[in-house]
């Protein structure tokens, strides 16, 4: 088997470097000799026979082939993270009752791995299962009791969920679209969008607000998948509709180019489903968690503090506010939130 030139270690210090900016930075946040890090990098380039950074006097910028890397990188080390994670849960620890919590992937991103962790020190006892699920999946498996929770968008048909955050949507575009920094929804009209099928939760959010502004999409293809939508865009085919946490890092990289849709926004409310019938010191403990967690993401995203992640153009989360009312959710004691 092929010797490959990327493991690891190697990746964990490519990756901080990008994030800080220079060596001595990442060395001293890693903890880890700087020479450390130089050598790495350089014996990396050497065996790739590429060039991922720039390096100047103020520090380091990435190549093209070092966005394309950094996209990659953090990707493989979340998964590897989260791997090693659930794969200590099965360690010896068979008797723990499982719960099973389906989550949309924007969400499953970002806090499957500190969700994971919080589990195990709040709630020894339980096994968490983490199941990826499309959004309009979410509410049918909760009712059927197919998994005991579901971080999902909110349904109609399951009134009794509890509100999480709302969730802006960006037009994702090839970096090099010369534009303003958020784009007006009319101007979708003119865009050549590349969006999943009628069923799906961006694509149906996008039909209601542009019916009621009045606004006509260009849909030119329907594709299914985040990551084939965004090769697609890649491709010149067209731009795409995605939340901020499927979208991050290639923004950060330079690769594709994320901005907020605004006039009217079309966020989306993120919320808690949970089946009759479980614990309410588990239901209430997992909602604290998620809470707290949203909290934290939202703080290091508006700091730039995530590696390999900067700032979105726009709120990741927007602050909590009244539930317009044609989309109402009762709140735990029955009352129904509505538009101020």
């Amino acid at each position: 088997m092929a010797f490959s030139p990327l493991n690891l270690h190697r990746l964990t210090y490519f990756r901080a470097i990008a994030a800080h900016g220079s060596f001595s930075a990442a060395a001293r946040a890693m903890n880890v000799a700087q020479p450390a890090l130089t050598h790495h990098m350089r014996a990396m380039e050497a065996e790739l026979g590429l060039t991922v950074f720039d390096r100047s006097s103020r520090g380091v910028e990435l190549t093209p082939a070092g966005r394309v890397l950094l996209s990659h990188a953090g990707t493989i080390l979340d998964a590897v993270a989260t791997a090693a994670a659930e794969l200590r849960q099965i360690a010896g620890k068979t008797k723990r009752r499982p719960l099973r919590l389906a989550m949309i992937p924007s969400v499953a991103t970002t806090l499957t791995a500190p969700l994971i962790a919080a589990i195990e020190r709040e709630l020894p006892d339980i096994s968490l299962r983490i199941v990826e699920i499309h959004a309009r999946n979410g509410p049918e498996l909760v009712a059927k009791g197919e998994v005991d929770a579901a971080v999902t968008l909110f349904d109609r048909k399951r009134p009794s969920a509890l509100p999480l955050f709302w969730e802006s949507l960006f037009l994702v575009s090839r970096p090099d679209v010369r534009a303003a920094e958020s784009v007006p929804f009319a101007d979708l009209a003119s865009e050549r969008l590349l969006l999943p099928a009628a069923t799906s939760g961006v694509r149906s959010l996008l039909a209601d607000v542009a019916k009621d502004a009045g606004v006509r999409l260009n849909i030119v293809g329907e594709i299914d998948g985040v990551g084939a939508r965004k090769q697609a865009v890649l491709a010149g085919l067209g731009s795409t509709v995605l939340p901020w946490a499927s979208i991050a890092e290639e923004h950060a990289a330079g690769v594709l180019l994320a901005r907020p849709i605004v006039d009217p926004a079309p966020n989306r409310l993120i919320v808690l489903d949970i089946r009759d019938g479980l614990e309410a010191a588990i239901s209430d403990t997992l909602r604290s968690l998620l809470e707290r967690l949203i909290e934290t993401k939202k703080y290091e995203i508006a700091q730039g503090r995530i590696e390999g992640i900067i700032a979105p153009p726009a709120a990741w989360i927007q602050p909590r506010r009244p539930v317009p009312h044609s989309v109402a959710p009762a709140t735990r004691d029955g009352a129904v939130l509505r538009q101020a």
